[in-house]
């Protein structure tokens, strides 16, 4: 997976770094997980290595050619991608690319559906993000898509996992797939927890899917007190913070279809974890993020037009300055250890029986299931 899942809470990021370490792999090759759709990237074989306990718990095919199989080709096909590994490329520079973004989306639908501390998480539940190709962009040249990586996908803002129990009906899913993923969440659990990291709170498990591709992919995401808490407004109420939530979510979830990405400058100017939008260019074979301003005192809604869009559509007309730095504050002692939220789309968690229990195309999952789980206990 990319390395959004190696801490939750997002901070200063450049365009792409090593899933263990967090070194910039900008300047290096990098090493991969040859049998993974979603591959993330490392510095070093040894790095490759460390990270092996907690990323042998996310899905892997068989092996490379798994992804020419006839299921498979004809969903890459008809998605207009001229190859599997073209597509999970693609996907992965994706997922990269919007890191912060996404990082922040999966923390703050933890924040709202189970609190501040986690403690009311259900261990059988799963976020589900469905993502939609975007057809305009898979039909450019393979140049033409490494160039503008963030563009190639969007996120479904409601009522978007509906579909994936759709996709999950083989017979015998439950004790196949059902079995494994409450022994890797159990595992990466104690994976993190061995860390002695005192702001670790648990893992959540987070499901990708590519709407119309028969591959799912999830993985289990490490959930943290905030590193550095900001401030915290006084006298914010419980219901007011839930809504501003809420519009934080909205920003996160609508930035995921935008022509730039959020990143955190490396000086931050506003603060920790503040982010601020930019494109993503290519020069001379390495990513560079261009800011559209220093920091959101110089913000105008002609620089930013589909910010500014995306902000008319909230509720608490906050801005995403005040919104980032509510994101980073220590909850209240009032919110300790009580506070899950009612949220909006409640649609986007379901039980792990429902997730793969309804009528859908499972075969060729079931199978791979079942090896993956063998080498998981390897």
């Amino acid at each position: 997976m990319s390395t959004l899942l190696v801490d939750s809470t997002p901070g200063p990021l450049k365009y792409r770094l090593c899933g263990d370490c967090g070194k910039d792999l900008a300047e290096q090759e990098v090493q991969r997980c040859s049998c993974c759709f979603v591959a993330p990237a490392y510095c070093s074989r040894e790095c490759q290595s460390k990270q092996w306990p907690i990323h042998k718990r996310s899905f892997h095919v068989e092996k490379s050619s798994d992804l020419s199989t006839d299921e498979i080709a004809a969903a890459v096909r008809e998605l207009k991608y001229p190859s599997a590994k073209s597509l999970s490329k693609t996907f992965s520079d994706y997922l990269e690319a919007h890191s912060w973004a996404i990082s922040a989306l999966i923390k703050t639908d933890s924040i709202l559906h189970y609190g501040h501390t986690f403690e009311n998480h259900q261990p059988h539940h799963v976020l589900c993000l469905r993502f939609i190709c975007c057809r305009e962009f898979s039909a450019y040249t393979a140049q033409e898509r490494d160039r503008r990586p963030h563009c190639a996908f969007f996120l479904l803002r409601s009522n978007r996992f509906n579909n994936l129990s759709d996709w999950l009906q083989a017979p015998g899913d439950m004790e196949r797939i059902g079995g494994r993923y409450k022994r890797d969440a159990k595992r990466a659990h104690e994976y993190y927890l061995s860390r002695g990291d005192p702001a670790y709170l648990g893992v959540l498990g987070v499901s990708f899917v590519i709407d119309g591709l028969p591959i799912l992919h999830y993985d289990f995401v490490p959930q943290y007190l905030p590193r550095s808490p900001s401030p915290r407004p006084p006298g914010l109420s419980f219901e007011e913070e839930r809504r501003i939530f809420e519009d934080f979510l909205l920003l996160c979830m609508g930035s995921l279809g935008f022509e730039f990405v959020f990143r955190c400058p490396e000086d931050e100017p506003d603060g920790a974890g503040v982010a601020i939008p930019g494109p993503l260019v290519k020069e001379d074979g390495k990513w560079k993020w261009r800011p559209f301003f220093k920091t959101w005192a110089q913000y105008e809604p002609r620089l930013v037009p589909k910010v500014e869009k995306l902000l008319r559509e909230m509720e608490t007309k906050h801005s995403p300055k005040y919104m980032m730095e509510l994101f980073h504050s220590a909850p209240g002692r009032d919110r300790l250890p009580h506070c899950a939220f009612t949220l909006r789309f409640m649609d986007r968690y379901i039980d792990l029986a429902d997730w793969l229990q309804s009528p859908g195309d499972m075969e060729l999952m079931g199978g791979r299931s079942t090896h993956d789980m063998q080498k998981a206990d390897e």
